[in-house]
């Protein structure tokens, strides 16, 4: 197995090995830089990944099975992973975990948090200083996984040998997210449109993570943050403009919520309104797996996201690129996602983008998306 992934780093290094990008191991966390972007596999982040994919596959939330929408399932590094972890299904933590899964799914960003913030350090996991101090004691809570279970976990599995075997995989992983995403370009764009600027991004990478992305921005030594959580590129083998298009929409829509969201914020009784209460329903099927989209601003934010997203692929790709493009997200949106007026909604945004005056910017778009909205509620 392992011969596999030695002989996939290397044909991924001759792929993409041309483009300017520094990459190292250092702290216990795989990184590649480029610009202001550092892409990262953390050490810690990535063991409390291997910790998830151990527990119970038949635990639901809804509709939704847990363990899928959480953890990849396919592909030689989850097999890699099962074949070295799958004797420890029965751990006190994965026991623990699985008992906190069934109670919420929201654990498993709360513990990967607790993982970002946490390096290996003279022989253990030990507390780091990424986030602010609000940040460290929000993901301090009991039911996440304690620093010390994690290092007793990983001294009784010898997993640092299992990560630094797969360390010249996980470069290479993040080196395609970078070539795929092209997040200079897309910061480029946003900061063209929106007024929020960030002096630095993280794109932070597991190999098993399913289809749970999050976002957070907050100020860090030496300027502004915002910090991406996101799947890899697993799923685009070959660095066409259609799978890069494709791929951008994963780290985009969650590069864009740290642009979006600032100016939603000036509207967001009204969109608790036009999107929350009775009228949620037109625009959102609702089911207990929605729960991170409790209100209408989080169901706007979710539309427009999804949609500037097209907005930028419109402006840098070709019109048949496009189309395929937009179809695919249209297609996760409204038929996976339940958001199933999003083509309408991108439609009416992308006139107002494509007819818009000299000088004018999505924010200046907002009230008229706005009264759209409301006019639809009326229908």
């Amino acid at each position: 197995m392992k011969c596999v992934f030695k002989l996939f780093s290397v044909l991924l290094f001759f792929v993409f090995s041309s483009h300017k990008s520094t990459c190292q191991t250092s702290k216990g966390e795989v990184t590649v830089k480029h610009l202001n972007t550092t892409y990262t596999c953390p050490e810690s982040y990535e063991l409390m990944h291997i910790l998830f994919a151990l527990t119970d596959t038949s635990i639901y939330a809804g509709n939704e099975n847990i363990h899928k929408l959480l953890i990849d399932s396919e592909g030689v590094y989850y097999q890699d992973v099962m074949a070295y972890f799958g004797k420890y299904r029965s751990h006190p933590l994965v026991q623990k975990l699985n008992k906190s899964l069934k109670e919420s799914a929201n654990i498993y960003r709360h513990n990967l948090h607790l993982a970002y913030n946490t390096e290996w350090r003279k022989g253990k996991f030990r507390r780091d200083f990424k986030y602010p101090l609000m940040h460290r004691l929000q993901y301090s809570i009991s039911k996440n996984i304690k620093r010390k279970d994690l290092t007793r976990f990983a001294k009784e599995t010898n997993f640092e040998g299992f990560y630094q075997d797969h360390s010249e995989y996980y470069q290479q992983n993040l080196e395609k997210v970078r070539a795929f995403s092209e997040v200079d370009q897309q910061q480029r764009w946003l900061e063209e449109q929106f007024p929020a600027r960030y002096d630095f991004y993280d794109i932070v990478v597991s190999p098993l993570m399913g289809g749970v992305h999050f976002t957070r921005r907050f100020n860090a030594r030496g300027g502004k943050k915002c910090v991406m959580w996101v799947a890899d590129a697993r799923d685009y083998e070959t660095n066409t403009a259609q799978n890069r298009g494709r791929y951008t929409g994963i780290i985009m829509t969650e590069i864009d919520h740290n642009y979006v969201n600032p100016v939603s914020d000036r509207f967001k009784d009204d969109l608790n309104v036009i999107m929350g209460s009775e009228n949620m329903s037109k625009w959102l099927k609702l089911n207990s797996g929605q729960g991170n989209y409790s209100t209408g601003y989080k169901v706007f934010n979710e539309y427009m996201t999804h949609a500037v997203y097209l907005l930028y692929t419109m402006d840098k790709f070709g019109p048949e690129d496009q189309k395929v493009i937009e179809n695919a997200r249209i297609s996760l949106m409204e038929n996976r996602r339940k958001y199933y007026r999003f083509s309408d909604f991108y439609k009416e945004l992308k006139d107002l983008y494509s007819n818009k005056s000299k000088g004018e910017t999505i924010p200046d778009l907002y009230p008229i998306i706005i009264e759209w909205v409301k006019s639809q509620n009326q229908n």
